[in-house]
């Protein structure tokens, strides 16, 4: 019986496999492709958000300065990190004891504050010493023009910036440190809350009045501030009147090896790699200090894309919708001319006495296995091509298998399968129950049947509905966007606006094979 099978099979279908076999094909291929496209919009846009990151990583240090010089050691130490720099603010509300001089002149200020980093292109563009030269500072004045304006004016062709210390009101001190100055700038407290914003991804304390040192990085020099500003300035004791005036932040920023860890392909295997380097980056900083805050900029972003990731599969279902409804109307006519071109074939067969349960197991077996075939070759194609084209070559097969998962491929091959198998329904049904009077006939009853077939209301409606979606399109009209909820509409008006609002969002899957 196997062989009788497989010998109408050959003679029956033919036609069928093919016919099946290429609907098979262009659905799997279609659905594979437009999952690798979204894939890739999202790997675009993973790469377009990670271009404006600067830093990845950045860890927040606001107490026990002293251990600032241990921190990026620590960090450089972590496998995956290419690059450390510190950038370092330190702020405080000078002591009585410490006297501000310029060119020898007092200068009074509510605020003083260093600004210094380890590479110049960290510092504001407007502060940075000119040139690159690292043996002098930048003295910034921070305030409205009513306040600096005058002080700006003056301190035009400053030469040194000097801090002393007093002993006992004494006026005269030792001096603490003198820094040639190379230029005095206004900075605007907004101007300065940008820069950090886009240099580091966080906004800082700025004083609302102040002036701000701009100098080369020397951790002794800091730290003799960061003494001076906690008042434990070596052998001097306590020299501060007032406590919690010093707001010290220091600022560590790590830019890891994005090629080997992140592939905007796999965000899965990405988002573990880096929660695995996050995990190592805490476990050498946590002890150092408790207090250190670490910022992991890059794997946030990692973590969203990994949501968006998983809602993939569902939106690439919805893109398919229109889609799969234009291959069921194409597999619906080609059923048709089936029926019409085999019905004297299949008619003779009946004559000969072949039983029509015979005839419709043997074209069910050409239509599933055509399908099968033009199902795999479709997601073959569908993987294939669109990888040549967006990458030019071809993904290792663990990140390949991470976007086009076994169970996804698998999924889209028993779409294909199952559209298939329903719509031949039909064919095999024919098949079944033709009788030999029926396939003698000129004009047969399903001929007729097809020729009576007339243009009804729910074509009409369908069309209507198809055409409505199309120009909203094309003139960016939409139904929902004319209704509108007050503060004081009803329950019933809240739930009609909402029901329309739904409604039209579902028929952006469907207008196309409507129309």
């Amino acid at each position: 019986m196997a062989s009788i099978r497989l010998r109408l099979a050959k003679i029956l279908g033919q036609r069928a496999f093919l016919a099946f076999g290429v609907v098979t094909l262009l659905t799997a291929g279609l659905l594979a492709s437009i999952n690798l496209a979204s894939r890739h919009a999202l790997k675009l846009y993973i790469e377009d958000q990670l271009s404006r990151l600067a830093w990845d990583v950045a860890l927040y240090q606001t107490s026990e300065f002293s251990l600032a010089a241990e921190v990026s050691p620590k960090l450089r130490a972590v496998s995956g990190v290419e690059r450390v720099e510190s950038l370092t603010f330190l702020r405080t509300k000078p002591p009585p004891e410490a006297l501000l001089e310029v060119d020898g002149k007092p200068l009074a200020s509510p605020w003083v504050s260093i600004l210094s980093a380890t590479d110049f292109s960290l510092l504001p563009p407007e502060a940075r010493p000119a040139g690159g030269n690292s043996n002098g500072a930048v003295l910034a004045l921070i305030g409205p023009e009513q306040h600096m304006g005058r002080a700006f004016l003056a301190l035009q062709g400053a030469k040194v910036f000097t801090v002393r210390v007093a002993h006992q009101g004494r006026k005269d001190g030792q001096n603490l440190f003198d820094f040639p100055l190379r230029g005095v700038v206004r900075l605007e407290r907004s101007e300065v809350n940008r820069y950090f914003m886009d240099e580091i991804g966080s906004i800082s304390f700025v004083p609302y009045i102040g002036v701000i040192l701009v100098v080369p990085y020397d951790f002794e020099i800091l730290k003799q501030f960061d003494a001076l500003s906690r008042g434990a300035l070596g052998d001097h004791g306590d020299i501060h009147i007032t406590a919690g005036e010093y707001l010290p932040e220091v600022i560590h920023l790590a830019r890891i090896d994005r090629k080997r860890l992140i592939s905007g392909w796999d965000v899965q295997g990405s988002l573990e790699r880096l929660q695995a380097l996050h995990a190592d980056i805490e476990g050498e900083i946590k002890g150092l200090s408790p207090t250190i805050f670490v910022d992991n900029a890059i794997l946030v972003l990692l973590n969203r894309m990994g949501e968006i990731s998983r809602l993939i599969g569902l939106a690439t279902l919805l893109i398919a919708i229109p889609l799969l409804g234009i291959a069921w109307m194409l597999a619906s006519n080609l059923s048709g001319l089936l029926i019409l071109n085999e019905r004297r074939k299949l008619g003779l067969m009946r004559l000969r006495g072949v039983p029509g349960k015979l005839l419709g197991e043997s074209l069910l077996l050409s239509i599933g296995v055509g399908g099968l075939i033009g199902g795999i070759v479709g997601i073959a194609i569908g993987t294939l091509l669109p990888l040549f084209v967006y990458e030019g070559g071809w993904l290792s097969w663990e990140v390949l298998s991470r976007i086009q998962g076994p169970f996804l491929m698998l999924m889209f091959l028993v779409l294909g399968l199952v559209l298939a198998l329903l719509i031949s329904r039909r064919l095999v049904r024919y098949a079944t129950t033709i009788s030999p009077l029926e396939a003698s006939r000129r004009v047969a009853v399903s001929e007729a049947a097809e020729a009576s077939v007339r243009f009804s209301f729910l074509q009409l409606l369908s069309l209507l509905v198809g055409t409505y979606k199309i120009a909203s399109w094309i003139s960016s009209f939409s139904a929902s966007a004319g209704t509108s909820l007050s503060e004081d509409a009803g329950s019933f008006w809240t739930f009609a606006v909402e029901a329309i609002r739904t409604l039209d969002r579902a028929l952006d899957f469907v207008g196309i094979p409507l129309f």
